[in-house]
């Protein structure tokens, strides 16, 4: 996404608005509550998790939407400058991203073991959980280890493939350009079902820069806000891009487990969902027909649907102990 003024904007507001609903509303009327800070629909995750792994009850935490990691971040260091919340309950909580930003160590912030929350849910883990337990499918059936099988395959070629989309992302990041995210739409690139994944252009350095440029440039004929901002600070940036990529390429493919998108991820996810559903109903797929299969692989709500399936990674168990433990129950009650 890029970052534009009105972003800026925005973020500056969020920000007041969440210092001011904390500071002036919340935290008056409730000090002894878990005051959790997220980016946005991440408390449909953690949530849960909180319970599960601290001594606090729901009705003890408070949450809130700060949109956006930014807003999360100048919340966060607002309130540890603030000597009257040094022995409150609080916690923060953004996702890692391409670890462009530094990185904040500090006890009560957690940052996402992946790229982004949304790659919790398309873990192998997590995809077992949701064939057994949606898909009613037995663990022992031969459908299960032939569709985990498939499933292992096609992730592993989609994060390969898509890792030069990712690549490029980084590097514009990486030289502090302006890249607009939404513009790249996976279905131009790919067919991804569960049995196959059919490229449907060459994904090199090349023709995603033309792919790219391509987008910018329509914005232009269309007179759309900021169009002729985000071509310039293109035309400015990719040559800087192209003699960085091939190294920074080489980091993702080693990383691919960290380094991919989470919102990719989620689409390859939801479409590998509606492919088995698509192969379920003409009983293509599976050794028979399977019933009762309810998943809304387009909905709004799929992360909340399925939060209970994500994974909850060793360091997010550990930091919800941390913030629940004995040793920090000075820290948490002091009020």
């Amino acid at each position: 996404m890029s970052i534009t003024k009105d972003k800026m904007k925005n973020s500056l507001k969020d920000k007041s608005s969440i210092w001011l609903t904390f500071s002036r509303t919340n935290y008056p009327k409730a000090k002894d509550s878990f005051h959790c800070f997220f980016e946005g629909e991440d408390r449909k995750y953690y949530i849960d998790r909180i319970e599960q792994f601290t001594s606090f009850k729901s009705e003890e935490i408070i949450g809130y939407d700060c949109k956006g990691k930014k807003a999360v971040i100048d919340v966060y260091k607002k309130i540890i400058s603030t000597q009257k919340y040094s022995s409150s309950a609080l916690g923060f909580f953004v996702d890692r991203d391409y670890e462009l930003d530094e990185k904040i160590e500090d006890s009560i912030l957690y940052q996402t073991a992946y790229h982004s929350l949304e790659n919790c849910y398309v873990v192998l883990s997590a995809f077992k959980d949701i064939v057994n337990k949606e898909f009613g499918i037995n663990t022992i059936d031969e459908d299960f280890e032939k569709v985990i099988n498939d499933y292992k395959d096609r992730i592993d070629e989609f994060r390969n493939i898509v890792a030069y989309i990712n690549t490029f992302i980084i590097c514009f990041q990486k030289l502090g350009g302006q890249l607009v995210l939404e513009k790249f739409n996976l279905s131009d690139f790919l067919d991804i079902g569960i049995e196959s994944i059919q490229v449907k252009m060459d994904i090199s350095l090349e023709e995603i820069k033309k792919y790219y440029l391509s987008k910018l440039t329509k914005d232009l004929e269309m007179n759309k806000k900021y169009s002729q901002e985000n071509y310039d600070n293109f035309c400015s940036i990719i040559s800087k891009v192209e003699e960085i990529f091939n190294d920074e390429l080489l980091v993702v493919q080693t990383c691919l487990n960290t380094k991919i998108h989470g919102k990719m991820e989620l689409y390859f996810f939801k479409k590998i969902i509606e492919d088995l559903k698509r192969l379920n109903k003409i009983n293509k797929y599976f050794t028979h027909k399977r019933d009762c299969i309810y998943i809304e692989e387009q909905s709004k709500n799929i992360l909340s649907n399925l939060s209970k399936y994500a994974e909850t990674p060793n360091c997010l168990i550990a930091f919800l102990e941390n913030l629940g433990s004995e040793k920090l129950q000075k820290y948490q009650f002091a009020n």
